[in-house]
């Protein structure tokens, strides 16, 4: 389909879905799952098989070596990341997303799934009151703050889990929440000195600056927590390099591969430092995909 062509039929369905919400059935892997109309997800992955796929073959690489492992999954949206991950490996998964129609969503999506947690919930740093709303395009839910605008509450990640003690030494926290992911890392504190979990957490320096966040002191911030090898990826999923955040100037990496396109970002996997050995390991399987991807989920 022609690029013209293909965006008026993607603003077309935003439309529709803004009006009426209708759903469309998609099937991820051996799971079904229902979609909004406006949702790009199957549109994407049609043309960007690896999208969002990596956090399937972490939470897979991770399990080899835990009998226990699960895996926590912020951003949930409408129960994507937990259906690949589900596709994977058989564990227990937590998933927290703020917007009322992704969560019912959700709900929906792993209803059947056994040993799936939900919770409805807006994840910061510290639990506080934000005015402001949850803004809806093309699938994704991003809260704009506003002073005039409706008040909600947001709660730490570290909070949470004390109602839900089973996660507390979770081996894979998954983060995507469209600027408030370092609020949620900031807010996970006590499970990251605890559990010092994998990390696999979207990196977008125009959503982190717009949500009140300074991108360039995540990489600090993690050091200091003991995290240090480090996977990036593409925004459509391809495997980029392998670095250390406390030693590459991710800035100047960022600037490079990015050429100015303001849509650019990257999907960040970091490992604690003391799992030197597995993030060499699982950076060379990585490879080994990115030279025979797969198809379209």
């Amino acid at each position: 389909m022609p690029k013209p062509l293909r965006s008026l039929v993607w603003r077309m369905r935003s439309l529709i879905s803004r009006a009426w919400n209708p759903r469309m059935a998609w099937q991820i892997g051996r799971f079904p799952c229902a979609i909004p109309l406006g949702h790009d997800l199957p549109f994407i992955w049609q043309n960007h098989p690896l999208y969002s796929t990596a956090v399937a073959r972490i939470a897979a690489f991770l399990a080899e070596s835990r009998a226990d492992f699960c895996a926590i999954d912020i951003g949930a949206n409408i129960g994507d990341s937990a259906l690949l991950i589900r596709n994977a490996v058989d564990c227990p998964i937590l998933c927290a997303e703020a917007d009322p129609l992704y969560f019912r969503l959700l709900e929906q999506n792993t209803a059947d799934l056994p040993r799936v947690s939900r919770v409805r919930a807006l994840l910061a740093a510290e639990s506080r009151t934000l005015h402001g709303c949850l803004e809806r395009v093309s699938g994704s839910s991003r809260f704009r703050q506003n002073p005039s605008g409706p008040s909600g509450e947001t709660v730490t990640l570290d909070s949470v889990l004390e109602g839900h003690p089973a996660f507390q030494h979770a081996q894979l926290l998954k983060t995507d929440t469209d600027g408030f992911d370092f609020e949620v890392l900031r807010g996970a504190e006590t499970l990251l000195r605890r559990a010092s979990p994998v990390l696999h957490f979207e990196f977008d320096p125009t959503l982190l600056a717009g949500a009140g966040s300074d991108p360039w002191a995540l990489m600090p911030f993690l050091q200091d927590l003991g995290y240090g090898p480090a996977l990036a990826y593409d925004h459509t999923g391809p495997l980029r390099a392998s670095l250390q955040i406390a030693k590459d100037n991710l800035r100047e990496m960022f600037g490079a591969w990015s050429h100015g396109n303001p849509s650019f970002y990257l999907d960040l996997t970091v490992f604690p430092s003391v799992m030197a050995s597995h993030a060499q390991e699982f950076f060379a399987r990585e490879q080994a995909v990115l030279r025979s991807p797969p198809s379209a989920v």
